[in-house]
């Protein structure tokens, strides 16, 4: 019998309390019992991420919630959300770096207050909130540069697909960069695709091309043109190419590959 890490078996420990508010939260019939539940979920996860042995530990009974360490292993995303009775999500999180010493920072939703997000450059305290199922290292030049995947329940008639950035600094951490060359060569700092709540959306990275896939959105008559919750996906695709540590707008990209297992349970969170 192998031995098990150090700090693993006080982490099953906390892992059984966790559990337990989770489900408590997901099971909660109201917003306030939901908010109860889900503070005493967010405040026990604080202090376990704290705990030696928290960013290899895989949290396997933990099942409602996202958690993702980026490819090089500098740090861990632990991502979840809670769905509101007016059919609204609210988000959270917490990114744990154990870089030289253990820093955590915690991640605030203000996504109901962000006006024009792709130009927008955001921090931990004022956060786009999405659920995030996909992490990209698409910066090494001299910072630690990360792109996430993410899906946004939104409302009851539109959801949201979005690519974001996340730069790790020594003391904090920054949501959005200049990086993504859209097809008509305006720069932006992330990419937010809002459309139908009836339909799914593919967005999935092809990471032997170094290429983000997505599909084509178009509204479902002319007179619909900019209103997001009559958009649908029309069976083509476009895409994004990391070149030079820059995002590049590429038209009708060849998606024939199939979809992956984290593309096909990440498409529509709502069914899951």
């Amino acid at each position: 019998m192998s031995q098990q890490p150090e700090g693993w078996e006080n982490l099953r420990y906390y892992e059984d309390s966790l559990k337990t508010c989770l489900d408590s939260l997901r099971k909660s019939p109201t917003d306030a019992i939901r908010k109860t539940w889900n503070k005493q979920f967010k405040d026990l996860l604080k202090e376990t991420l704290e705990m030696k042995g928290a960013m290899d530990y895989p949290f396997d009974s933990l099942k409602s919630i996202a958690k993702l360490t980026s490819p090089d292993h500098y740090f861990r995303i632990f991502n979840w959300n809670v769905q509101n009775n007016n059919g609204t999500f609210t988000y959270y999180g917490f990114v744990l770096v154990p870089d030289n010493k253990i820093r955590i920072f915690e991640l605030f939703d203000q996504g109901i207050t962000i006006k024009e997000p792709e130009d927008k450059t955001l921090d931990n305290r004022k956060w786009l909130g999405a659920l995030y199922y996909d992490i990209i290292i698409s910066g090494t030049k001299g910072r630690k540069e990360y792109t996430l995947l993410g899906w946004d329940g939104h409302n009851k008639t539109s959801a949201r697909k979005i690519i974001d950035v996340m730069v790790i600094q020594s003391d904090k951490i920054q949501f959005g960069a200049p990086i993504f060359v859209g097809s008509d060569k305006s720069v932006k700092k992330r990419i937010v695709f809002e459309f139908s709540s009836q339909a799914s959306m593919t967005l999935r990275y092809n990471e032997k091309e170094q290429l983000l896939v997505y599909d084509h959105l178009i509204p479902e008559s002319p007179a619909a043109e900019g209103i997001p919750e009559f958009y649908f996906p029309d069976g083509s695709f476009d895409g994004f190419r990391l070149e030079n540590e820059r995002w590049i707008f590429v038209p009708d990209v060849d998606a024939r590959r199939g979809k992956d297992k984290k593309d096909r349970w990440w498409n529509d969170p709502k069914k899951n």
